[in-house]
């Protein structure tokens, strides 16, 4: 292993077991959810990048990892995590967690302005059975960021969102 590369491996080993160390509510990167192996490692040695509004917003990707971060937070049973990806959730939000995977397929995404649409195919397994939904999910770009419309999951009529 070259020098500098051993450098970096035992840099990131020891930032990953520095006693006391803890995983924040929400990591600096929209992509890895706080249940990720390597969330608390990512954080301390990255810090916080720096993300232009302006390239968020016309950025199809962060705006379908909204969605998808919302699914993972529930996975993660965290929801705090799932709820910074949502717009205008209840405060009750979540009554009930997937038993099992949730499978997000997305078809298209239109992006204009501060508004969005992902058209989309999901499955999960909720309650011990296979349950599948198809649909639009409608995103809104606030404080520099991408989040998904609770009420347009609602729409899909599943048990998750009430």
């Amino acid at each position: 292993m070259r020098p500098f590369t051993a450098a970096i491996a035992m840099l990131i080993a020891v930032f990953a077991t520095w006693p006391g160390t803890t995983v924040r509510a929400q990591t600096p990167f929209p992509d890895i959810a706080p249940c990720h192996w390597a969330a608390e490692a990512v954080t301390r040695i990255a810090g916080q990048p720096q993300v232009k509004p302006a390239q968020a917003r016309n950025s199809t990707y962060l705006a379908e990892n909204a969605l998808h971060q919302v699914f993972e937070g529930l996975r993660c049973y965290s929801p705090e995590w799932s709820r910074s990806f949502l717009a205008d959730a209840p405060a009750d939000w979540p009554t009930v967690v997937p038993n099992g995977p949730v499978v997000v397929q997305i078809d298209g995404v239109r992006l204009d302005g501060d508004r969005g649409v992902l058209s989309l195919n999901l499955r999960a397994t909720l309650a011990g059975r296979e349950v599948s939904r198809s649909g639009e999910i409608e995103l809104t770009f606030q404080n520099g960021a991408w989040l998904v419309a609770y009420d347009s999951l609602a729409a899909l009529d599943l048990p998750l969102f009430p």
